[in-house]
């Protein structure tokens, strides 16, 4: 066999062998990944409101969940939604036609806790636990 042949044929050989590696990784199932850990905050308390008035707070946590409607100091209300551990979250009271007021904003740890939102006269406080809702 000629010198040119067989170098040929062991070309042919190798991408043959490359062809099939890189079928079998493609077969081959993905690795697990692991997921960015979340927590479910459960509740909302509104220890001191801001707004004075009889109506009581709009209060919301920006982005994701506001109040069913007015609470006053001491008022509870559920809130079932899950966050990523480490996400900041902000809590505001609703105000028309002047502009919302900022109460505060904390972050969420990987163990559950409380969030704590104080400022502008008002206290609120959030209760969540590990993992998802």
């Amino acid at each position: 066999m000629h010198r040119s042949y067989r170098i040929t044929i062991a070309a042919a050989a190798a991408v043959g062998v490359i062809a099939a590696m890189a079928a079998a990784v493609q077969a081959r199932e993905p690795e697990a990944r692991p997921s960015a850990a979340s927590a479910c905050i459960t509740s909302l308390t509104v220890h001191t409101s801001e707004d004075w008035s009889a109506d009581g707070d709009e209060p919301y946590l920006k982005g994701f969940w506001s109040a069913p409607g007015s609470m006053d100091d001491g008022s509870i209300a559920a809130v079932n939604a899950t966050v990523a551990v480490g996400s900041v979250v902000e809590a505001w009271d609703a105000d028309s036609p002047d502009p919302d007021d900022f109460i505060g904003s904390d972050a969420v740890g990987g163990s559950g806790g409380t969030l704590t939102f104080k400022g502008d006269d008002a206290h609120y406080s959030a209760q969540y636990s590990r993992g998802a809702c």
